[in-house]
């Protein structure tokens, strides 16, 4: 049985049969019927022109616009490969790298924290403010939240030149420019003193009650009750103390004390001295002692030689 083409389903002759011309004019026949003329073509252009092919959308298929846009809303046209290009283009240029990158503008962190700087080395990292070049601005209008923030100069200058600010609960207007009062910030380099004296407010350091005053042998102003080895006996340690305290450049083993009663409304001071570890007693109360030495050498009434009442005497030897 003869074997047929796929799509026109001709004849295709066996190796042993002969082809006659009636059998060729058919085959003619079929491809003639089978082929569209132009004619066709053009009819079908018209039948197709004529269809309503709706648009396609999300929910719905139909024929569509191509489009080069990249900053289009529109959701019934199709991106082509250059607007597809570009926009990719124009994503890595307003980003950062993944392994870091040049950024330029202010970083702004939930509205009110910002990171800013200028071309002169400055650095500003702010809370409701920022860095326009070397002016300061608000960031944000509120009735009274202000701005403060911590401010990196350069100047040239040898000294560290960081700064704090606060403006305090003040109304503040997007944009508009500022000048904080700088405070600069203080560090370990510094020419200060670091070892504490006094109490944060000037006052004197507070020791706590029974403090043993044998252990006190570094620099300080401290006040103190009920203090062992006070310079009263046992029986007074409750009273309130000023001590001072100074330690020999060398180490503790060499310490000086002063103590005076707080309390009492009489005048004391008494001293003693911390040598190779070992405490000496407390000197007399100076007070007392100038007054003593002082009585024993006031006449109290008139003597043979002809001094007279309350005159002083000296004893020469």
């Amino acid at each position: 049985m003869p074997q047929e083409t796929d799509r026109l389903k001709l004849p295709l002759p066996l190796g042993n049969e002969n082809v006659t011309r009636e059998s060729i004019n058919g085959i003619f026949e079929k491809i003639d019927a089978g082929v569209a003329t132009q004619a066709d073509l053009d009819t079908l252009r018209e039948a197709v022109s004529q269809m309503d092919i709706p648009d396609a959308s999300l929910t719905q298929k139909g024929k569509v616009q191509l489009s080069n846009k990249t900053d289009g809303s529109s959701e019934t046209v199709a991106a082509t490969e250059k607007a597809v290009r570009d926009a990719l283009t124009a994503a890595k240029a307003a980003s950062l790298l993944r392994t870091g990158g040049a950024m330029t503008g202010r970083l702004i962190m939930n509205q009110w924290g910002t990171f800013s700087g200028s071309s002169n080395g400055s650095v500003l990292y702010g809370s409701n403010c920022f860095l326009d070049g070397n002016t300061f601005k608000y960031e944000n209008n509120h009735s009274n939240l202000g701005a403060r923030g911590i401010y990196m100069r350069y100047s040239g200058a040898v000294a560290t030149e960081v700064y704090m600010f606060d403006t305090g609960p003040v109304a503040t207007t997007a944009g508009a420019v500022f000048t904080p009062n700088l405070a600069r910030i203080v560090h370990m380099g510094d020419l200060f003193q670091k070892h504490k004296l006094t109490a944060d407010d000037g006052k004197n350091q507070s020791l706590a009650a029974g403090t043993d005053l044998n252990s006190v042998v570094v620099n300080g102003q401290y006040n103190g009750y009920n203090l062992v080895n006070s310079p009263l006996p046992t029986n007074a340690d409750g009273w309130w103390w000023y001590v001072e305290v100074q330690c020999h450049t060398n180490g503790n083993g060499y310490v000086l004390q002063r103590a005076s009663r707080l309390n009492g409304g009489v005048q004391t001071l008494y001293q003693r001295t911390r040598e190779n570890n070992t405490w000496s007693p407390w000197s007399p109360d100076l007070f007392q002692a100038v007054a003593d030495a002082k009585n024993r050498h006031i006449i109290s009434s008139v003597a043979p030689s002809g001094g007279n009442d309350g005159d002083i005497w000296y004893q020469y030897s």
